[in-house]
């Protein structure tokens, strides 16, 4: 996959980071105790400091501009600067109250979803889309390890793992399952954002696994191998790595990696596999403001 760039449409186009207003904590253990998020209606408020823009406007792979309208989204939007970063933030909105009851996280379903953080430093500055473009010679084939949550935007899946996390969802992340695979039978549903990314073990787990949802194409694309002691992640195998012809890492008979593109997901639908299901769009945008599919997704 490409990078994607993600902007404001006010007077400039920038570089972004989904937080989330309750917040994505630093991860190195699998947190399978995280209770749903209790909506509580005197809490969820429209005002106090909030700056309502008037659309998002979101330039894909293929420079195909996709503009969503801030007064159909379930959430609030806010801009902010950290450290020399401009992100945003995705807030309740008063409005959309008993929505959020209605998708939120059901514990009886006994769902979790992955968190790509391998994902998210393949991307990062240095990381292998460096070496891809030729920005960065053969060192940058072994990254860093990263363990804090908060990478780009649509990159790593940051809006649909906020958006899963604000309604109360569940969360491991790779090295969880890669440092112990049987995590995953502990889970009767698993879904799966941008996870490009991963391990073999990892691969065999979710590929084994009976019902997974595989809500983001382009999953399980490149083989990459995590050393823990060293704290590196290296490319395998995958993506034209080592040699140009090779696309999926894997050779996965079910790779999905043409759908990506489709940011809009305007005629979404999830197509059956031999262990769940897979949606045909890339759904990140989709997810602030389609309640089938949040629904979908809920099960």
């Amino acid at each position: 996959m490409n990078r994607k760039v993600i902007g404001i449409a006010i007077t400039c186009v920038i570089t972004i980071t989904i937080v989330l207003a309750f917040g994505l904590p630093v991860q190195k253990q699998v947190q399978s105790n995280i209770q749903s998020q209790k909506f509580i209606r005197q809490n969820v408020t429209n005002e106090i400091g909030i700056e309502n823009y008037s659309s998002i406007r979101v330039a894909n792979e293929r420079g195909q501009p996709l503009i969503f309208q801030n007064d159909t989204l379930f959430f609030k939007i806010i801009s902010m600067r950290i450290a020399d970063r401009d992100q945003f933030s995705i807030l309740p909105n008063q409005e959309y109250f008993d929505l959020y009851q209605k998708v939120r996280y059901n514990s009886s379903s006994n769902s979790v979803f992955v968190y790509p953080i391998f994902t998210q430093a393949a991307y990062d500055h240095n990381g292998f889309y460096d070496f891809y473009s030729g920005a960065c010679d053969e060192k940058c084939l072994s990254i860093p390890i990263q363990y804090k949550i908060g990478g780009g935007g649509t990159t790593s899946s940051m809006i649909g793992a906020s958006v899963l996390t604000f309604l109360g969802y569940p969360y491991i992340t790779d090295i969880d399952i890669d440092k112990n695979p049987d995590i995953l039978k502990k889970y009767d549903r698993v879904i799966l954002l941008h996870s490009e990314y991963v391990t073999q073990k990892e691969f065999d787990a979710i590929t084994s696994h009976p019902n997974v949802v595989y809500i983001y194409p382009n999953s399980l694309y490149a083989k990459v191998e995590a050393d823990y002691d060293k704290n590196t992640l290296t490319l395998i195998r995958g993506h034209g790595y080592p040699e140009s012809a090779i696309k999926n890492g894997f050779d996965w008979r079910f790779d999905n990696s043409q759908f990506e593109y489709d940011s809009r997901c305007d005629k979404w639908s999830f197509e059956k596999i031999d262990n769940g299901e897979m949606l045909d769009c890339y759904p990140g945008f989709r997810m602030l403001y389609d309640e089938k599919l949040l629904m979908a997704i809920h099960g």
